[in-house]
């Protein structure tokens, strides 16, 4: 399941301005498939350069198994003009429903 944390970006109206236009650039370019496995997550944090201007990103934290996907996601996330870091890890364990 990918995660995508968005980092520094500043109240509450721009973090669900952000995370409904990532949601539906993903479902458009993407398909239903992949935007239905994704969650967002929005980290309350301050990204900041040297001049102290705001330097909002999206994190991308995925599998290593889900390369296809992840290269998916990232190509519909670079439509958005923000900048991404993308974090893979071993595995992902999914709670038993």
């Amino acid at each position: 399941m990918p995660n995508i944390e968005m980092h520094g970006v500043r109240g509450e109206a721009a973090a669900r301005n952000l995370r409904n236009l990532i949601f539906e650039t993903i479902r458009e370019k993407c398909g239903e498939v992949v935007v239905s496995e994704i969650v967002i997550t929005r980290i309350p944090d301050e990204c900041v350069d040297v001049a102290l201007r705001p330097q909002p990103f999206l994190r991308v934290i995925a599998p290593v198994a889900d390369k296809e996907k992840i290269s998916k996601i990232i190509q519909c996330l670079k439509l958005l003009k923000i900048d991404i870091e993308v974090l893979t890890i071993d595995n992902f364990i999914p709670a038993l429903h």
